[in-house]
């Protein structure tokens, strides 16, 4: 199967998510790939690749629900916002 692709904005960051769900059919694995033109707080160069169970993710919308809750958490944890502000002056 090829990837399918889904455009996504997060906090006014526009990226794209792409998902394979049978990247490596024989073992049952996916494949998630976010795209983005700056970093994310999962990503300081705007890629990720994210390799999952096949079973864990259902499809491509909620991979993107999982995938926003994550850059949510990251971005607290992290305090990736505040860091984001400052670097700006």
């Amino acid at each position: 199967m090829a990837y399918q692709t889904l455009p996504l904005t997060w906090k006014g960051i526009e990226f794209t998510l792409a998902y394979d769900c049978d990247y490596f059919l024989a073992i049952g694995i996916a494949h998630i790939a976010v795209h983005c033109d700056q970093p994310l707080p999962i990503t300081e160069t705007g890629y990720k690749s994210i390799f999952v169970h096949r079973s864990d993710i259902a499809d491509i919308k909620f991979a993107a629900a999982l995938l926003i809750d994550n850059l949510d958490i990251t971005a607290k944890q992290t305090g990736w916002e505040e860091n984001r502000q400052l670097s700006l002056f």
